[in-house]
């Protein structure tokens, strides 16, 4: 019979740096700030461009009525015909302000930084959840699961290729 051993250990933490052992120094402050985990942002994975205007136009093909088939030599051609509708976007912002006291920056020199980055982060996290879950309403970006026909047609595409 194989011998057990049970160990029960107790770890307790301090969230003020001003508390130490009375008579002693106060605990040493770490130069690196323990930050959130973010995702890596979406929107370096999508193609983008950059526009001068607040808004965009194109032009979006909706369907095609008709198409090619097979026809006899001399004979009438089949029609294909696309129906398409003028498209303006507008350019939305997402934006953020960070309060921070000069007296944290002055004492901690890594947190302004550290801070820049993480509401860098945290603008990236909304935009990711805009592209992907936006309502279009307000402000609001209109997400792909907001948007009708992608996913009808990649299951098509799916299924031509014997993937689902």
């Amino acid at each position: 019979m194989p011998i057990v051993q049970r160990s029960s250990f107790s770890i307790t933490e301090s969230r003020d740096a001003s508390l130490g052992i009375p008579g002693l120094l106060p605990p040493q402050l770490d130069p690196l700030v323990v930050g959130q985990i973010h995702e890596p942002r979406l929107l370096e994975k999508l193609p983008t461009m950059t526009i001068e205007a607040p808004s965009f136009e194109f032009i979006r093909h909706n369907s095609t009525t008709g198409g090619p088939g097979m026809v006899a030599e001399g004979a009438a051609k089949p029609e294909a015909v696309a129906a398409t509708d003028r498209v303006i976007v507008t350019a939305r912002k997402i934006a953020v302000h960070g309060a921070v006291t000069w007296e944290a920056i002055a004492d901690f020199d890594a947190f302004e930084s550290y801070w820049q980055a993480e509401l860098f982060a945290q603008v990236f996290d909304v935009e990711a959840a805009q592209i992907l879950t936006g309502d279009g309403t307000g402000q609001n970006l209109t997400g792909l699961n907001a948007t009708s026909g992608h996913s009808d047609a990649r299951r098509r595409h799916c299924r031509r290729r014997n993937l689902a």
